[in-house]
């Protein structure tokens, strides 16, 4: 799970960041967008192609906040691993 922060610009509208994040991926089928104060959780995204992202905005410090979540075991470094292991032990 990854969580990333950004500062807002002043006067920004922070449900555009909804609509930035349904722009940029709407080609992306294995993204989920999950909406705002919606937070990514692994168990979600297990044994899956997909990655969730959910976002949240505080007024207080004005920062935006990036919550997602995928499954890197097949995705990441790991899958090649899995792979090899299971071609020889016939998993």
């Amino acid at each position: 799970m990854l969580h990333h922060y950004g500062q807002g610009e002043e006067g920004a509208d922070p449900e555009s960041v909804g609509r930035l994040l349904e722009e940029a991926y709407a080609a992306a089928p294995f993204v989920r967008l999950l909406g705002r104060n919606q937070p990514a959780d692994t168990k979600n995204v297990t044994r899956t192609n997909c990655v969730d992202i959910g976002w949240a905005y505080d007024p207080r410090t004005n920062r935006v906040i990036l919550m997602s979540a995928e499954d890197n075991v097949v995705k990441g470094a790991g899958g090649p691993g899995r792979s090899v292991l299971q071609y020889h032990v016939r998993i």
